[in-house]
């Protein structure tokens, strides 16, 4: 997840592993990390998808006020 949209990895161990290290992080009852297949790894990152396409979108920036206002 780049800017609040999905990005492509350079390879599936890439994205898998960024997923693995999200989920690990946000979900800290899971079973060991290590013995989770794929379909379970996208099931739980699919779950923090909305999470992060909020928290990682681009954000405006402020407005400057305008002086002696």
């Amino acid at each position: 997840m780049r800017n609040g949209a999905d990005a492509r990895a350079p390879s599936a161990q890439v994205a898998y592993k960024e997923m693995l290290l999200q989920i690990a992080r946000d979900y800290p009852g899971l079973p060991d990390p290590r013995t989770l297949t794929v379909v379970e790894i996208v099931f739980f990152y699919d779950g923090l998808r909305p999470e992060l396409r909020k928290h990682t979108r681009t954000k405006p920036e402020p407005r400057r006020r305008k002086h002696g206002k």
